[in-house]
């Protein structure tokens, strides 16, 4: 998920490979284009940055149109072997399950270490890449895979249990690195390992509820937290709370690409949070809720979308449109 850079339009890619706009005043759908995989706004904000689903890098306007195109022709894992894949748009990366693709040179490698979990995230800064196994995480370079240095986190075991870290992320200057689990999550210093911010959500009354992913402000200064029934936005310099939500549950996936959603705009002055069929567009500020946003339904039913565009309602059953 991306939000413009005037904070008017929000951007989600559903798991049926279709990209929708939103305009994030109202949550009404504006446009949506098919076999789309990753995506995010351009750094002006007046394009749309796409990886299709044949792993080919473009740059589409609002209307859909083509303005450029990689030349290079890739190969990847279908939808239904992909686990876990993002987009970095000021390198024009694609990271997927460890195999690194940029918009210039198309594959340049599988990033493979001894201890190789499915949950990643990438350094731009960096140019970093973590991956936890079990309850450490390695860091290591991109493309060469030469190992930098093992962390442990500081998180909250359940007696009896050792965690294993379910999520990562670098901060945007790649000085911090965030791990969690579905307990609770640890900031720690890259250059020294030193922890300076920890944050649990334990239930010992063992009801289901959990941590389900955590990400930075464009600045690194703040944390936005989603958890099973609330949302939590973190001063980290300041080491407090600023606001606390509540949240209406849902089901996650094991893997943080599905975890749920917790993305801040350029500016930090708006945040989308919650899951691709339900999310909240927020003002950063106070935590209050904008609008609501309903996606499509998942991608084993008949389901339909709204091109405003082309006044046009495309109906579609077993991933065949029909006329």
């Amino acid at each position: 998920a991306a939000i413009s850079v005037d904070n008017k339009i929000g951007l989600t890619v559903e798991d049926n490979e279709v990209l929708i706009l939103w305009e994030l005043k109202t949550g009404r759908q504006l446009q949506s284009f098919k076999n789309i995989m990753a995506a995010d706004f351009s750094e002006n904000g007046n394009m749309i940055e796409v990886v299709t689903n044949d792993y080919t890098f473009k740059t589409i306007d609002f209307d859909g149109n083509v303005i450029s195109e990689s030349p290079i022709k890739n190969s990847g894992n279908d939808r239904y072997n992909r686990l876990n894949w993002s987009y970095y748009r000021k390198s024009g990366t694609l990271l997927e399950n460890g195999r690194i693709y940029t918009r210039d040179k198309g594959f340049i490698g599988r990033i493979m270490v001894n201890k190789y979990g499915i949950e990643q995230d990438y350094c731009e800064y960096a140019n970093l890449l973590a991956i936890p196994y079990n309850n450490e995480v390695s860091i290591c370079k991109v493309p060469g895979g030469e190992l930098v240095k093992e962390y442990t986190g500081n998180l909250y075991n359940r007696p009896g249990y050792t965690e294993n870290i379910k999520f990562t992320r670098f901060s945007p200057d790649g000085k911090l690195l965030m791990v969690g689990n579905n307990y609770s999550l640890d900031i720690q210093e890259l250059a020294t390992g030193e922890s300076i911010y920890t944050f649990d959500y334990h239930d010992d009354n063992n009801t289901g509820k959990f941590l389900n992913i955590a990400n930075f402000s464009a600045d690194g200064k703040q944390l936005l937290i989603l958890c099973s029934d609330i949302a939590t936005l973190i001063d980290i310099p300041g080491k407090k709370i600023l606001w606390t939500k509540p949240q209406t549950a849902f089901a996650f996936n094991e893997y943080s690409s599905r975890r749920g959603i917790t993305k801040f705009s350029d500016d930090g002055k708006t945040v989308l949070i919650g899951y691709l069929k339900n999310l909240h567009f927020l003002d950063a500020a106070t935590g209050n809720v904008i609008s609501k946003i309903q996606g499509i339904t998942t991608r084993e039913f008949t389901y339909n979308h709204w091109i405003e565009k082309a006044k046009k309602l495309i109906i579609e059953e077993n991933y065949e449109e029909l006329k």
